[in-house]
Parts: C-alpha cells; structure tokens; sequence
C-alpha cells in the first residue's frame, strides 16, 4: 500500500509496538527541495497506521491542505467569482443600448451577479439616492455621485427584490474530549518530554511512565503546537 503526506509534514516514525517498522521515514528531497507530493511505502506495515492519520491519504485527491494552501484555494475561488462578476457586468452595459432585456433573462443574471441592482439588469441604473440613469454612466447625470457607490435597498422597487432564503441553524459544535498522555504518539511523548528536559529515550510505554512521574498531564499536551 502506497500514502500520500501533508505538504508541510517533513519526517514519521511509526513505533513496532503499533505495528509499524520503528524507524524513521523522511521526505524525500528533489532538486535540493523537500518534494511536493510524499507517497510512502513501507513493507512492515506503516501505511496501516499512518491511513487513519488526518494528516495522511490513501489517494493524491484527498491529501489533506495546508493552512496555506486552504487561504491560496480561498482567495483564487474569491478572484475568479469576481472576474465573472465584471465579466457579466460589462456584456450588460454593452446590451443596454438593445433596449429592455427580457424579465427572465434578467432575473437569471441576478441570481448569478447576487449584487447587482435589478434596475441595471433592465438597461438602467439608479444612483444612490434613486435617479434613473442609462447604463455605462460611471456618475449620476442628476447628483453627481459615483455609480459604483451601493443602491440602498429603499431605491429598488419592491417587486424586482430577489427573495431572501433564511440560512439554516447552526448545529451546534460536538464537544472535543481533553487529550490524555495515552493517546498521543511516539513522537508527540518525545517532543513532550523534551519540553520538560526529561529524557526521551525508551518505548511509548516507557515515555509515559517518565512523564507521568514527572508530573506532566494531558493539558501540557494539548498546549503543545501542532507538529510540521
């Protein structure tokens, strides 16, 4: 069997007490950098540990993201709905000159502009304090002021208001259960017992026993930084 590392996950150890080969697995390195894509395969049985670690995959489609990589996902889903936004705004302003648009094909480009004023969809634009304007005018011929600026919901006539969908309730988050010195691993005990200048030599058995005496809890564990 063949698992696929987060990104920013550098090295594993899986202990022979779980089943795996107690040793160490780095990385591999490709043109003097870690490799992007991290597939291991080990034939003593790591991969059967490490298929239930959230921070690995049996597949390249389900690896899981990066903080990074999630907030660059973000923001290029972001950039692209806004570049379709502009795109559908300027074919507007080019068919204004076409007169009023059919009533379904405006409502259709309501929905997928969301924030574009019902009266622009017609081949006419209100400023914001209501005046009636051609489309493409970037200020209001009457007041003066920017087109662009937002039409409060008071200007837009009532019966071109798009309906408004109630989100549907919060479900309430499931309380997470306090971390104990026995479920964390190897490499959680050793970091952990570094921390506290204890020596981190010996099996996951032997690391509790020293961390317990030592008197080191669970809350020291989940005060500890996530591993890369």
């Amino acid at each position: 069997m063949t698992i696929y590392a987060r990104a920013d996950l550098a090295h594993t150890l899986i202990p022979e007490s779980f089943g795996g080969c107690g040793e160490r697995h780095f990385r591999p390195v490709e043109n003097g950098a870690p490799a992007k894509l991290w597939a291991l395969t080990c034939e003593n049985g790591c991969e059967n540990y490490l298929r239930h670690d959230p921070l690995w995959s049996v597949t390249t489609t389900e690896v899981p993201e990066t903080y990074d990589e999630t907030k660059a996902r973000e923001q290029s889903e972001k950039s692209g709905k806004m570049d379709r936004e502009r795109q559908l705004a300027e074919a507007l302003i080019q068919l204004g000159p076409l007169g009023q648009l059919p009533s379904a094909l405006g409502q259709m480009l309501a929905q997928l502009m969301g924030t574009t004023p019902p009266a622009a969809l017609a081949g006419q634009m209100e400023c914001p304090s209501g005046h009636p304007n051609a489309a493409g005018l970037k200020f209001c011929g009457e007041c003066g002021q920017p087109m662009s600026a937002p039409v409060p919901a008071a200007a837009l006539p009532a019966a071109q208001e798009a309906p408004q969908q109630s989100a549907p309730p919060a479900k309430p988050a499931a309380p997470q259960r306090p971390r104990r010195l026995r479920d964390a691993r190897l490499d959680e005990l050793q970091a952990l017992a570094v921390a506290h200048r204890i020596d981190a030599v010996g099996t996951r058995a032997d690391l509790i026993n020293k961390l317990s005496a030592a008197g080191v809890t669970g809350n020291d564990l989940a005060r500890m930084p996530v591993a890369a």
